[in-house]
């Protein structure tokens, strides 16, 4: 089948997950556009900010999504990538929706059991269960973020295996490389969601630890206030809160030395392949995270390995990193190097290479 069109369909819409498809795409003159399934909550959240371009966006996905749920035949020469969590109850419309379509499921999501997942649902469980195998089957490919959620997948789903290919998330190198001078400073950053789960008391409880270092943090999230109010007390602690330029995002990094990932598992959620980590790397950040899958698929077998800490230990050893790198600056520029190289792996032509193979799939 050539590809005339591709349509990323995604919960929350996500351009940045699918840079490295948008410039395989870009390379052979394929259009490419993003839609939004869910519509209502950014709907609601669009109106109470009064951001009048996204409200447009919203009402536009919605007669998207009407039309072609009507008359799925208008996806027949469109080829369509989707992004949705696993036993999601909007599978249903979406494979009415997709009836016609050739598509490749995208997924970071490790657990395939189905106990383990983002969205439970207890009324109509079996229905939406026999619903996602007919999804699965009808797939032309699947494209798993990592090794583990393919390993995973193919377990409890056999019929997966012959269709399933690793593609990991990219950075746009024109954006994230390291523009980093020599400097006897050092500085350490977190970027993502403020939220307890990420690990923001640990980032509190280290930059108490270490008054002498500098730390800086960008997000928002419902313990935004918790920050402000630690960053008042805390000479050392900077809460940048949300930043949405890419490039100051990288100006941030290239005036770091590290970046912590001291995430938490909850229930239904663990760190998974994070871009975030990787654009840090990109940019010389020393990374310390925590050891859930998404970080170790990045770190394990590298120099890096030793940098990934159990959760209860995270502080403790964190500290004991953090102190060897400010002593050793010879130690501290390797790392930096090391990081940068690293990071090369997931740059956008490679990962173009990945969808191609992917989109080979009929």
């Amino acid at each position: 089948m050539e590809i005339k069109k591709i349509v990323v369909i995604h919960e929350y819409g996500e351009p940045s997950h699918y840079i490295g498809l948008s410039h395989y795409a870009s390379k052979n003159n394929i259009p490419i556009e993003y839609r939004d399934f869910n519509i209502l909550k950014k709907l609601k959240i669009n109106i109470r900010r009064k951001k009048y371009s996204a409200i447009y966006h919203c009402l536009y996905d919605f007669f998207w999504f009407l039309i072609v749920f009507l008359k799925p035949s208008l996806l027949k020469n469109t080829y369509c990538i989707i992004g949705i969590a696993p036993y999601d109850s909007m599978i249903i419309p979406i494979n009415r929706i997709l009836s016609k379509a050739k598509f490749t499921y995208h997924t970071s999501w490790l657990y395939w059991d189905g106990y383990n997942v983002p969205k439970k649902r207890f009324l109509f469980n079996a229905k939406i269960k026999n619903q996602w195998e007919r999804f699965l089957q009808q797939s032309s490919s699947i494209a798993t973020v990592t090794y583990e959620a393919k390993t995973n997948l193919n377990k409890y789903y056999p019929f997966t295996s012959d269709k399933t290919k690793v593609v990991y998330h990219a950075f746009d190198e024109n954006i994230f490389k390291c523009n980093q001078s020599k400097s006897n400073s050092f500085s350490i950053i977190f970027i993502g969601r403020i939220e307890l789960y990420k690990g923001i008391q640990d980032i509190i409880n280290l930059a108490i630890a270490r008054p002498s270092i500098n730390f800086k943090v960008l997000g928002e999230g419902t313990q935004s206030t918790l920050l402000n109010d630690a960053e008042k007390k805390i000479s050392n602690l900077h809460y940048k809160g949300y930043v949405g330029s890419k490039k100051v995002i990288s100006k941030y990094l290239n005036e770091s030395d590290v970046i912590l990932l001291p995430s938490k598992k909850i229930e239904g959620w663990e760190e998974l392949f994070g871009i975030a980590l990787i654009e840090a790397m990109a940019c010389g950040c020393i990374p310390i995270t925590t050891n859930h899958k998404g970080p170790v698929a990045i770190l394990n077998s590298t120099i890096y390995e030793s940098f990934v800490l159990s959760e209860s230990e995270y502080e403790q050893n964190a500290l004991a990193i953090i102190d060897k790198l400010c002593s050793d600056p010879a130690w501290r520029a390797d790392l930096k190097l090391a990081s940068v190289t690293l990071a090369k792996r997931y740059n956008l032509e490679s990962i173009s290479e990945l969808w191609k193979e992917v989109l080979k799939y009929d």
